[in-house]
């Protein structure tokens, strides 16, 4: 998100990693066994670490931006943004392209087995694969036309689609039917989790919502305007969220308001995270290619070796002289910024 003002010091967290650029990064991040990870960013950039995220090679698929990635046993399924997926192990391997025959932007894809799997995208698209993914048909049956953004499975027959303007479907016969839920938000919804127990979606402006198999929905009081871009766990009450500005909280302890933080050694916002079990887990940044890792529960998280952090504090003046004070993003539009200049007063925010 970029944030336009008239004047404003600014304090820049630069933040380099193999020698890429600050506005490249991953979007997506997984790991099939715990030791094997592999992340996916835009320009096909596919990073895989054999050894737990402690050192990484780097690999270019295509031009395509991939935005999403996950696994089932000893297979990874990859998202294109151009109506393709893409598959290939754990380890090295080969990577075969299918296609869904449209051309649109895949936000998610996850299997249930080694042959039935589900993807979905931009304009309400949703479809189902049966044999491994090599051909895909519609299986949208009740979703309406907003984008689809993340969907999970439970097992082979539940699972949930959550998209834009709060949209969130469920199923109960492996995407045969999709019922529309009635959930106390409008605001986009960007990944979701669904457990055994209940489901997690989480989205823009802070917004998280829980429900139990047998309860309703519930909307968590998170006390952040930063939207919320990942959601990952072992279960409804061990689960962690990710997002703007760098955080990752977790409700662990019967914290259900997500109020447990673990510290992020980046300080970079974090757009997907992976929870392979109760110790380890994984998270990536749009703004760098490193993925930092924990291997106690969260209790700490780290970089990989090779990966370094620099400060550099730029100050920022107009020709007349003086500098803004107190900068102070809008309380309920996270686009918009107010700053004090010198002798100037308050000035206009501009939006994005």
């Amino acid at each position: 998100m970029k944030v336009k003002f008239t004047a404003f010091l600014l304090g820049i967290l630069l933040f380099s990693h193999f020698n890429d650029s600050f506005s490249q990064g991953l979007n997506s991040v997984t790991s099939p066994d715990g030791i094997n990870v592999i992340a996916v960013g835009n320009l096909g950039k596919i990073y895989r670490s054999a050894d737990a995220a402690a050192t990484w090679g780097v690999y270019t698929l295509s031009s395509d931006n991939l935005n999403f990635v996950s696994s089932y046993g000893n297979n990874v399924w990859i998202a294109g943004s151009a109506g393709n997926i893409y598959r290939t192990t754990k380890t090295l391997s080969h990577i075969s392209t299918s296609v869904t025959g449209q051309t649109f932007k895949i936000n998610c894809v996850t299997f249930v087995d080694n042959n039935t799997g589900y993807l979905c995208g931009d304009g309400g698209r949703l479809y189902k694969s049966v044999d491994g993914g090599a051909s895909w048909t519609s299986s949208a049956s009740g979703i309406g036309a907003a984008d689809l953004n993340g969907m999970s499975f439970s097992d082979a027959l539940s699972g949930v689609v959550v998209g834009d303007n709060g949209s969130v479907y469920t199923t109960i016969d492996g995407g045969k039917s999709w019922n529309q839920e009635t959930v106390p938000t409008s605001k986009n919804l960007l990944k979701t989790k669904k457990f055994p127990e209940g489901i997690i979606a989480v989205g823009e402006y802070g917004t998280i919502l829980t429900k139990e198999n047998l309860g309703s929905w519930q909307s968590v009081v998170t006390r952040t305007d930063n939207d919320i871009r990942g959601v990952s766990g072992t279960s409804m009450n061990s689960a962690r969220v990710c997002g703007g500005g760098g955080f990752i909280r977790n409700n662990s302890n019967g914290r259900s308001n997500f109020f447990n933080f673990e510290i992020n050694p980046m300080l970079a916002n974090l757009v997907d995270i992976f929870q392979y079990d109760s110790n380890k887990g994984f998270a990536v940044s749009s703004l760098n290619y490193a993925v930092i890792r924990t291997t106690n529960g969260g209790t700490n998280w780290i970089l990989p070796a090779s990966a370094t952090v620099a400060y550099n504090w730029v100050l920022k003046t107009p020709s007349s002289g003086g500098i803004g004070n107190n900068l102070c993003i809008h309380p309920t539009e996270e686009n918009t910024a107010y700053v004090v200049y010198g002798n100037k007063g308050l000035c206009q925010p501009r939006q994005r």
